[in-house]
């Protein structure tokens, strides 16, 4: 069995011979119609007209020898066969006459990207295919595709060649399109409700709406040290609020530098024994009511020492997050001395202080709730991992 180095030393040898006959092997583009699916969607049509398509896949796979080969194709809409027969294919692609087919088996490995042309017919077991008369290569590949049956075993390889994994395995490439359509939908069930999308800074001074360590950086323009997001605008969003934007929304990331904290303040204990009981708890249900001192932006209860927060629970896990937002500037401003207590006595995820948006709370900002949640709540109902319902996870670099 050839290494893998033996294996890419071979494609660099057939690399080499496209060079030679003045073929490029990495052109900038080649004969493509359409799509692979549009083609097997109008395939009567097509096979009725008689002409000559072009189409252009992967090589997913590659069978058949002596004076016929079967080539599977894969444009990432879906795949055909291409039938590449010694007597159809005999035009010559160089100025030495070598024959397409006979450079087509030289040369073509599984992996490969090509275009051919040919004429949509079905094949002997009725299977829709294109008879190729020519063919085009379009990337020349060095490293072979993993085996079809065994794919990427090993999880940090399938994690830090991601786009392997997609290839190899098509319910992975659903579940990142199925990924998308959620978000879609819930971009489009907002603006059916009047919601107004917006975009709100990522970097920022001082970080609030949720408790969470983040990421620090420079900014070197200003000379100052910012951060960046833990949660998706919230608080620049209750300033849309108070500027006369009734209802907003935004989708985009936030950043948390997760961390253990060790310290033994009370509110850190709270939220680490609810986290610690919420696992027992398979839902769907919703946890309202938390101590005021976990939720530092919530209006009080009348009770005064709990809050109106909730958060849906599903699978013991918190998929989301709502307040009765706080807009009392002088509780505010209590809560975040309190938080800022907090934070000097060593735990990084308490609320930094805002001294500019109490200051907006002054001014005023009507009655508002606010509710978020995230891709937590898509690997729920998609019944995967958080990790793995990322397209790219983060991995550490190879030494």
């Amino acid at each position: 069995m050839a290494s893998l180095e033996e294996i890419r030393q071979a494609r660099l040898t057939k690399l080499q011979i496209l060079k030679e006959r003045g073929i490029n092997p990495y052109p900038s583009k080649v004969p493509r119609d359409f799509p692979i699916d549009f083609l097997k969607k109008n395939f009567d049509k097509q096979t009725e007209q008689g002409r000559p398509v072009s189409i252009a896949g992967r090589v997913m796979a590659l069978r058949g020898q002596g004076a016929i080969l079967f080539a599977v194709l894969f444009d990432g809409t879906a795949r055909i066969q291409a039938i590449i027969k010694k007597d159809v294919m005999n035009s010559p692609m160089s100025d030495i006459g070598e024959s397409s087919f006979e450079l087509f088996v030289d040369t073509v490995d599984v992996g490969d990207f090509i275009s051919v042309t040919g004429v949509p017919m079905l094949a002997e077991r009725g299977e829709q295919s294109v008879m190729a008369e020519s063919w085009v290569m379009a990337t020349k590949s060095l490293l072979p595709l993993p085996e079809k049956w065994h794919g990427l075993q090993d999880v940090d390889e399938r994690y830090r060649k991601r786009y392997l994994d997609f290839l190899m395995n098509p319910e992975l490439r659903e579940l990142i399109v199925k990924k998308s359509k959620f978000w879609d939908a819930t971009r489009q069930f907002m603006k059916d409700h009047g919601f107004l999308e917006v975009e709100t800074p990522t970097l920022e001074t001082t970080t609030g709406g949720a408790e969470a360590q983040p990421f620090e950086t420079h900014h070197n323009d200003f000379d100052m040290d910012v951060y960046l997001r833990i949660s998706v605008g919230e608080l620049w969003q209750k300033r849309l609020m108070a500027g006369g934007f009734p209802k907003t929304f935004e989708i985009g990331r936030v950043y948390r530098n997760g961390v253990k904290y060790e310290g033994q303040n009370r509110e850190r204990l709270t939220d680490t024994l609810w986290k610690y009981c919420r696992k027992s708890i398979s839902g769907p249900a919703y946890l309202i009511n938390h101590p005021t001192v976990v939720a530092p932006l919530s209006k009080s209860n009348p009770d005064g020492l709990t809050t109106q927060r909730f958060q849906p629970i599903i699978a013991g896990s918190e998929v989301g997050n709502g307040y009765s937002e706080l807009n009392d500037p002088i509780d505010q401003k209590k809560r975040f001395d309190e938080q800022k207590i907090l934070l000097e006595a060593g735990d990084t995820e308490a609320m930094m202080q805002d001294n500019e948006f109490v200051e907006m709370l002054e001014y005023g900002m009507p009655p508002t709730c606010g509710f978020g949640f995230g891709e937590r709540l898509f690997a729920i109902l998609a019944d995967k991992s958080l990790r793995e319902s990322q397209t790219f996870p983060l991995m550490r670099p190879k030494i």
